[in-house]
């Protein structure tokens, strides 16, 4: 069977072989081997349909012409449409597809730009005012010249979109709603997710390239929320010259209030910094490390991890304090952080320890998904001639009072997460602190990562397990936290000292008086 199968494969080769060299040949045999005719709806092959240009065979070279001009460069869909059927196409478009019609060429990006598109979309998401032409008619070149590029309908239609998004987000962080615990706006989660937030970080190479990241986790806290980047692509930590935080905003929402999927959107700059990268991922920087991670403290106050194998990224995180947040994120631009008004001083000449009473701090310790530790310290007072070292000294927890020590809800670690792995870095969390003074004004605000340390003297301690200690520092522009934890026999962990420091120089800043500083 399969020699019969060969030999029919090879008698047709040879025919076909034979039809190409001699055309006229192999038409007058294959007439003389065949006697009946063959069927009238069988098309000729492509070799007899260009050996010659006789008989029926003609009338099939232009088609074949046409349909090779149809499928090169020069057969575009663009020139066959007339403006007028481009438009009433662009008409039943909503306004994401809208602008990635504009990207497709220059043509249609000058008819996506049209009045008669963008005026219906404005109805839609923004209201129907008309626009404002008192600015364009004083100067004819101008006003002919912006109606060419930039049409009025759609800069109205999302500036308008976004005043509505940022009334909305700004009315629920007023300052009459605010939070018992935290003394900060209680809405601010609800603000942030009902208008589509997201964090973006922005890795800029030695040559000016930018790799941007979208957010892979974001969870709420009670004063800051953490975002976490984990990606394939990431740079090379040996080429990143510059990075960036930045919060994306959606422009246009559906009748619910939600952000529209793939809606355009406006980007405000949360943080930037010019650093090597490289020489952040030293053991001087280090914060903790397991099986697979090394951790490291970045400027800004941003946690770096870097997988053990090859010292690349592993995964970036960033927490940030919900003081004045939404603003942040709606009122900024790409390039600019938002620039927050001047506080006006209040002097005060009567009292004597002005600024060194009437605090309330509230200090949360958390991983990057759940907390572990939170407490509010309210009416704390500092002595005039109890500052030390240029430092207000706030005892919050004290060693000698069993009653002011809370246990911990988990374990002083830090778990992570990435596409494939997962871990737990132990002695390692984030701590978050807010300060407020004694008018209920947020006097400081950080969130920052923080590791743990055993003290190198060692005291006799009957109550807690001596091997168990830690020690934790935050040092901060303003302020820091010391604190110690200790473990009892059955494994359980508690908070048995905690202490804020506030400078005399960010009091004598804040409230305008002259205290001692080193």
């Amino acid at each position: 069977m399969a020699t019969r199968h060969k030999q029919q494969l090879g008698s047709y080769l040879s025919r076909h072989k034979n039809a190409s060299v001699t055309p006229q040949t192999s038409a007058d045999s294959k007439s003389g081997e065949r006697k009946s005719k063959p069927r009238s709806s069988n098309r000729p092959s492509l070799s007899q349909r260009s050996a010659t240009s006789s008989g029926g065979d003609r009338c099939r070279l232009p088609l074949i012409q046409r349909t090779t001009q149809l499928t090169g460069k020069t057969a575009n869909l663009d020139g066959f449409l007339p403006d007028e059927i481009l438009l009433k196409i662009f008409l039943y478009l909503d306004v994401v597809s809208l602008l990635q019609a504009s990207q497709v060429s220059k043509r249609w990006c000058a008819l996506a730009r049209d009045d008669s598109l963008w005026k219906k979309i404005a109805q839609r998401y923004a209201g129907a005012e008309k626009p404002n032409n008192s600015k364009g008619a004083t100067n004819p070149n101008t006003a002919e010249k912006s109606q060419s590029f930039l049409t009025q309908w759609r800069n109205v239609c999302i500036a308008r979109c976004a005043k509505w998004r940022n009334q909305r987000a700004l009315k629920m962080v007023k300052k009459t709603r605010l939070s018992p615990f935290t003394g900060l706006p209680r809405d601010t989660e609800k603000a942030l997710k009902e208008s589509g937030v997201t964090y973006q970080l922005s890795l800029v190479d030695t040559y000016g390239k930018e790799c941007c990241t979208e957010s892979s986790r974001v969870t709420y806290h009670k004063s800051s929320l953490g975002v976490t980047w984990h990606s394939f692509n990431f740079l090379p930590v040996i080429r990143v010259r510059r990075l960036r935080i930045l919060a994306v905003c959606p422009l246009f929402y559906n009748e619910d209030g939600k952000a529209i999927k793939g809606s355009p959107y406006q980007r405000s700059l949360l943080w930037e910094g010019e650093m090597r990268l490289s020489e952040w991922t030293t053991e001087q920087h280090c914060l903790g490390e397991d099986d697979l991670v090394v951790l490291h403290k970045l400027p800004g106050d941003l946690l770096l991890a870097t997988w053990k194998a090859d010292g690349e990224m592993a995964f970036m995180a960033a927490g940030l304090h919900y003081d004045q947040l939404v603003q942040r994120c709606l009122l900024g631009t790409p390039t600019q952080c938002h620039t927050l008004q001047p506080r006006e001083i209040i002097p005060d000449d009567i009292d004597n320890s002005y600024g060194l009473h009437d605090y309330s701090a509230t200090i949360e310790f958390r991983s990057l998904r759940q907390s572990m530790w939170s407490q509010q310290f309210p009416g704390l007072h500092c002595r005039r001639h109890d500052l030390a070292l240029g430092a207000a000294h706030f005892t919050l927890v004290h060693h000698d009072s069993t009653v002011d020590h809370t246990p911990l809800e988990r374990s002083f670690s830090l778990p992570w997460r990435t596409e494939l792995f997962k871990g737990n870095v132990q002695n390692a969390a984030w701590l978050d602190v807010t300060v407020l003074d004694e008018r209920g004004e947020v006097f400081y605000a950080s969130s920052s990562p923080v590791n743990a340390d055993k003290p190198s003297v060692k005291g006799a301690d009957l109550e807690y397990e001596e091997r168990e200690h830690v020690l934790m520092k935050y040092e901060g522009d303003r302020a820091s936290v010391h604190m110690q934890v200790g473990k009892l026999d059955y494994g359980k962990a508690f908070v048995r000292y905690l202490d804020l420091q506030v400078k005399a120089s960010a009091i004598n800043e804040w409230f305008g008086t002259k205290y001692l500083t080193p």
